[in-house]
């Protein structure tokens, strides 16, 4: 390792790190909310602050809730490391959902994305910036969509000509409007978060 960058307080990041070192690391501190990313040699590791996984949690109940309303199948990824050695890359999503290729992958335990399709949806919480370039990797992927959350907006990323570019809505679900649902986020501290999922349901309610 030849460098060290400390970007903020919660995110550092290596240079020349061996693909050896990057799984000896995923092993010694996960489970534990350290979240790494890895591409070609540059390794950042990441603290979440309370704020990013509390932002994750409640976008978290999204997906789960839209899908049980519309009546669609779905899978959780969570935070599952997705690294291939062979292109030197490795990252964690901070949620992940399998919708239309939910058959494809129902009732496995682990994803191989060397078969398996990667998740149509990605949900990532940017309270501060990744120092490494996660839309690169997710596109290398071929993960469809992505939603963008730095806590007071969501943007939609739909991967076209293997690019992102920013959409006004969901692909997977077009019928949500993401300047509400961003407005809805906002209202996060003006209850207990059994609050803000009964707000949740109402507002889905209303869109039927």
């Amino acid at each position: 390792m030849s460098a060290i960058d400390i970007v903020s307080d919660q995110r550092v990041v290596l240079y020349d790190v061996p693909w050896s070192t990057y799984e000896t690391l995923l092993h010694d501190l996960q489970p534990g909310g350290t979240k790494l990313t890895y591409r070609r040699g540059a390794l950042e590791i990441m603290s979440p602050s309370h704020k990013h996984e509390w932002l994750k949690s409640l976008l978290g109940y999204v997906v789960p809730e839209v899908c049980v309303q519309r009546g669609v199948g779905f899978k959780s990824g969570g935070s599952t490391t997705f690294r291939q050695e062979s292109l030197a890359r490795g990252l964690e999503p901070d949620q992940c959902y399998w919708i239309a290729s939910e058959p494809a992958v129902r009732g496995r335990e682990e994803i191989d994305l060397a078969v398996d399709p990667p998740p149509d949806l990605v949900i990532e919480v940017e309270v501060t910036r990744p120092a490494l370039d996660r839309l690169a990797m997710y596109a290398e992927l071929g993960v469809p969509e992505i939603w963008c959350c730095d806590g007071d907006s969501i943007r939609v990323l739909r991967l076209e000509d293997d690019r992102y570019s920013e959409n006004t809505s969901s692909g997977l679900f077009p019928f949500l409007v993401m300047t509400e649902l961003a407005d809805l986020l906002a209202q996060r501290k003006d209850g207990s978060e059994a609050d803000w999922i009964r707000s949740l349901r109402k507002w889905l309610a209303e869109l039927e």
